[in-house]
């Protein structure tokens, strides 16, 4: 039996942010106010249901045992060269409430639990025009080093995207995902990250354990063995730059 298509691309660039609070997150130097930005200036803002990001916090702190006091985040993450972070404004909108959303430089910001909100079924809105970015969680654990990533940070990133995507999926890539135990536990479905930068190696350490990944031809993209439990949660994934010419 052949292995299924690519589930989802793209979940992997070193970053810290505190984990999602309750209330409203506080700013600091590297956030942009985002109550700064009119969303409702641009014709067809990009558009995220608040439920559905809700389910990959709920995901997050279901499977947290995966990676024990890492911290969590949703990152934006442009799709074009010419889309810029520099300006983008991040709000959580319904019928008559919108909540401003700090957005870090890099894109990421930290998702509130806002009960209206949800009952509301508001929607998670930029002020870019829709396709402009796409979404991905990122979970990072302390004291790794910047060309490291540890093997159950990655499957917790998979489990929340599993949850966010989940009922956006056509039904029958939904329920061949199912069948064959899910994108984050099944060795016939292949999952992607992107390593912090172009490497010319990447390697999956446990100990004196080590297994060479194989890498796409970019140097950016690589699959993660996350089905395959004789690797532990500890284990490290060890990125080996590009020598500069």
């Amino acid at each position: 039996m052949r292995k299924l298509s690519v589930w989802m691309t793209g979940v992997c660039v070193a970053s810290v942010i505190a984990s999602a609070q309750a209330s409203e997150p506080a700013t600091n130097p590297d956030e942009v106010a985002a109550s700064s930005v009119q969303i409702s200036a641009t014709r067809d803002p990009e558009l995220k249901s608040y439920r559905q990001l809700l389910k990959g916090l709920n995901a997050y702190e279901s499977h947290l045992s995966i990676a024990p006091g890492s911290v969590f985040r949703f990152q934006l993450i442009p799709q074009k060269p010419d889309v810029s972070l520099h300006d983008v404004g991040l709000r959580i909108v319904s019928d008559d409430s919108s909540i401003p959303i700090p957005v870090a430089k890099d894109g990421g910001f930290t998702l509130p639990r806002d009960k209206k909100a949800e009952a509301d079924n508001a929607d998670l809105l930029t002020n870019q025009k829709k396709g402009s970015f796409r979404w991905r969680p990122e979970v990072r654990s302390a004291g790794l080093a910047a060309n490291t990533r540890r093997l159950g940070d990655l499957r917790l990133e998979c489990e929340i995207r599993w949850a966010v995507e989940y009922d956006e999926l056509p039904f029958l890539r939904r329920n061949m995902f199912r069948a064959a135990g899910g994108p984050c536990h099944s060795s016939m479905i292949t999952v992607i990250y992107f390593s912090p930068f172009k490497s010319s190696a990447v390697t999956l350490v446990s100990g004196e354990r080590k297994m060479a990944l194989t890498l796409l031809a970019d140097g950016l993209r690589y699959s993660p063995p996350l089905h395959e439990q004789s690797w532990n949660d500890d284990a490290v994934i060890v990125f080996e730059p590009v020598a500069q010419q």
